[in-house]
């Protein structure tokens, strides 16, 4: 890649590459493209659907979609992890109904 940057609907695969764990830089767009329609809720937000039943299905597609982008291959851990709540924090706000 050089020294160029790809930008990606606002989001810097360099950027996303660079520290390893894309979900720690990602952004609102990345979040978009990366989690299907109801997936970030389900795993971030408190009470989850049908008793976090989606949970399995979702860490799936978001691992598959950032590998897909990016070619990093997160783990179940790394989706989950408490650094990638505490990131999407910042980026939506501490008011959303966050999970502890």
């Amino acid at each position: 890649m050089g020294g160029a940057v790809l930008l990606l609907s606002g989001y810097s695969l360099l950027k996303a590459m660079s520290n390893g764990h894309p979900l720690l830089t990602a952004d609102q767009a990345a979040v978009a493209r990366w989690y299907p329609l109801y997936c970030f809720a389900e795993l971030y937000y408190k009470a989850p659907s049908l008793d976090g039943q989606l949970i399995p299905g979702c860490i799936v597609s978001v691992i598959h979609e950032v590998r897909a982008e990016t070619g990093v291959t997160l783990t179940e851990e790394d989706v989950q992890s408490p650094d990638v709540l505490a990131h999407f924090k910042t980026v939506y706000g501490k008011d959303q109904p966050w999970r502890d």
